[in-house]
């Protein structure tokens, strides 16, 4: 039998990022689609629809399609590219084993900068900050009351699709930290039209460069994660962007200045954790 020789390896490896890439393109096809595409032509024929499904908003069945544009796109692509099998696997993300440490770094990250975001601003800058430490501190106490998990379907309605589908691929293809920040930026331009959508996104349109900010920040803690969790997507994805989401919508997070620089700062300590893991990775392969 022939030994596969340099020249396989390397078509195969060809073979194997222009796959990757087909189906990152079709994922995102499909997002947009699902998304702008069906508030697009919610928004155009709206005298229609309105009657009948009512505004478009956090409580219609138009806004929780548009949601979980992202998981179904997920889901639809898995389907088209492998059958059952690539589904399974796609769902498998969600309980893969996992380091229990990292549960409670999920779970807390974004509460403890709050937290000390709410003992600091008042000494050093800002005497009249928003957020008491009181105010943090009850955050659990309200988290996970009927409404915040009725309507903060975003986690869920996203994440299989963001850190379940694209984020592997896209690691696989650039490694991590580009990877992150390619899905940070198109998860920005993403959630762009609900700025302009009454209730939709917590922060004004005047905050959205800090915004931004803050979720590319996030893509890059929720990539730390991912590589660390062992590509748990309900750790790296679904529990972190859970926990911002409520502490938004509870007023303890806003995308204030202080707090999307306090998230960066965290995501550039982590991205340099993981150069530095890659760097020695890479040190450890190289023949001696």
């Amino acid at each position: 039998m022939r030994e596969r020789g340099t020249g396989d390896r390397t078509r195969s490896a060809m073979i194997g990022r222009t796959s990757a890439w087909s189906d990152l393109r079709l994922f995102l096809g499909l997002t947009f689609l699902l998304s702008w595409g069906v508030g697009g032509l919610y928004l155009l024929t709206r005298a229609n629809f309105v009657p009948l499904l009512g505004p478009l908003n956090q409580r219609s069945v138009v806004f929780l399609i548009i949601n979980c544009a992202p998981s179904a796109a997920a889901m639809l692509t898995a389907l088209i590219r492998g059958g059952p099998i690539g589904l399974l696997n796609l769902l498998g993300g969600l309980v893969r084993p996992f380091g229990w440490w990292w549960l409670p770094v999920s779970v807390l990250f974004v509460p403890l900068i709050a937290l000390a975001l709410s003992y600091a601003a008042p000494i050093w800058w800002d005497p009249n900050w928003p957020v008491s430490p009181r105010q943090v501190l009850m955050m659990p106490a309200v988290m996970f009351t009927a409404a915040q998990i009725a309507f903060n379907i975003a986690p869920f309605g996203e994440e299989l699709g963001w850190r379940g589908y694209a984020l592997p691929r896209f690691i696989e293809q650039t490694g991590p930290i580009p990877a992150a920040l390619a899905l940070g930026a198109i998860w920005v331009v993403w959630h762009i039209p609900g700025f302009f959508i009454s209730g939709v996104m917590a922060p004004s349109f005047s905050l959205f460069g800090w915004w931004a900010l803050a979720t590319m920040a996030l893509s890059l803690v929720m990539t730390f994660l991912f590589v660390r969790a062992n590509g748990n997507v309900i750790v790296a994805g679904v529990i972190p962007h859970f926990v911002i989401n409520a502490a938004a919508n509870v007023g303890v997070w806003e995308s204030r200045p202080a707090e999307c620089v306090a998230l960066a700062a965290l995501a550039l300590l982590l991205a340099a954790s993981l150069a530095l893991s890659s760097f020695s990775a890479d040190r450890a392969r190289v023949p001696q």
